[in-house]
């Protein structure tokens, strides 16, 4: 095979890559889409009221399964994985000789940009700009120990939430606007029936200039900066278990089960919890129950809910690396690699299947699935993504999206197509 310089400016080489960040990269993202159907395919006020008896079983084991599983741990896994992801590049270009700054604040803008066009073209909600902002303040960090990059990390987690549950702690609301909150979360079907009719109404440009102006009162909102903030906490949490070999594969796997035996449990234990108070509060109640709640009981509720994410997410990272380690399921682990290598690609095309299947301008499917029918529909198209993406890396170096950003990263067009053996 023809030979490629590693020391040349430039993006990781295929034989470079850490197979264990890719596939559990390729896992968080695949989380992700669980949580995201059900923006793309119904309103929200479809699904409130989940206890009430006209919910489906099914319906309720999914949203069981999303609440408490998934939603926020896989952002929370995929955000760590990004800031280890930082720390990685820089390294290897210090290690070529070049400019980690001034690639990785390219990188960061690149990133950004791509997410203003995935808000413009697709959906009204992102997380790449959070990603490339976050990006831009975790790069000042990386050379700090692991143990100093955990603590600030955990520091300026907390520190944004806490600043938040202190300013709501200040508002008071009175018997009747507790019960009008508390009406407004009942299912309205004449509501949710004009939503419905109201999106698939819309036209591309409809859509558009709606998700734009919904976007700028995000951008301009004083909550923003302390997303951000959250975003790149995660990040150093990320930069400092990968210095500890965490993510690599670098621990033996006796170290990897002991974490998992204090980790899991804790996960699972707060989970148990949260679906006991839920439960106790008929679900919609559980939001009036915030309303009332005291500073001590809102600053509980962000301290399970942060260590519920940590946990429950390094706990599924630990159980892939060991199947990895072992050697199992290797068809699997080779898939969700694949997907992690295109993960950029896989999140785009997520999009776009979606919004091509529920919108007015597509099939206009908005609002015709339960909760069990949009657990199959992401399963499909999981299924689809795990197929392709190790067809695709067979014969090109990245996905369509990889290759453009890491083109743009490096001012340069980046070969794709993988060179073929000769001689």
């Amino acid at each position: 095979m023809t030979k490629e310089n590693p020391t040349s400016p430039g993006p990781m080489l295929p034989n470079q890559r850490i197979q264990s960040l890719d596939m559990v990269r390729g896992f968080a993202l695949l989380g992700i889409l669980f949580i995201h159907i059900s923006s793309f395919s119904a309103p929200v006020t479809m699904f409130m009221g989940l206890s009430q008896n006209n919910v489906p079983l099914s319906d309720y084991l999914f949203e069981i399964f999303t609440l408490f599983l998934v939603k926020g741990k896989s952002h929370a896994l995929f955000n760590m994985l990004f800031g280890a992801g930082i720390y990685l590049m820089c390294s290897n270009i210090e290690k070529r000789g070049g400019k980690p700054l001034y690639r990785s604040t390219i990188r960061m803008a690149g990133l950004i940009l791509l997410g203003l066009v995935h808000i413009f073209f697709l959906i009204d909600f992102e997380i790449l700009v959070l990603y490339g902002a976050g990006g831009l303040f975790a790069y000042f960090f990386r050379n700090l120990s692991p143990r100093k990059l955990l603590i600030l990390g955990v520091i300026f987690y907390m520190v944004p939430a806490i600043y938040t549950t202190i300013e709501v702690s200040k508002r008071t609301f009175d018997q009747q606007t507790l019960v009008s909150i508390h009406n407004n979360l009942q299912v309205k079907p004449d509501q949710v029936a004009k939503e419905i009719k109201d999106f698939k109404q819309r036209d591309w440009l409809e859509s558009a200039a709606k998700r734009i102006k919904s976007q700028k009162m995000k951008f301009f909102s004083k909550y923003l900066i302390r997303i951000v903030i959250t975003t790149m906490a995660l990040m150093l949490i990320g930069m400092a278990l990968f210095k500890w070999g965490f993510f690599s594969g670098g621990l033996s796997q006796r170290s990897y089960i002991k974490i998992l035996l204090y980790l899991l449990p804790i996960g699972l234990l707060l989970i148990l919890i949260k679906w006991a108070i839920y439960s106790l509060h008929d679900w919609n109640l559980m939001i009036i129950f915030k309303y009332n709640a005291s500073f001590i009981q809102r600053l509980g509720s962000l301290l399970s809910a942060f260590l519920n994410r940590v946990t429950l997410s390094l706990s599924y990272c630990i159980i892939l690396i060991l199947i990895y380690k072992r050697g199992l399921f290797k068809i699997l682990t080779n898939s969700l690699a694949a997907v992690g290598r295109m993960a950029l690609t896989n999140y785009f095309m997520q999009s776009i299947i979606c919004t091509t299947l529920f919108n007015g301008y597509g099939f206009g499917l908005y609002g015709q699935f339960g909760r069990s029918g949009q657990f199959l529909i992401v399963l499909i198209i999981l299924a689809f993504q795990m197929w392709y993406s190790p067809l695709w890396l067979k014969h090109f170096r990245f996905g369509p999206l990889e290759w453009l950003w890491r083109s743009m990263t490096y001012w340069k067009l980046q070969p794709m197509k993988l060179k073929k053996e000769t001689g």
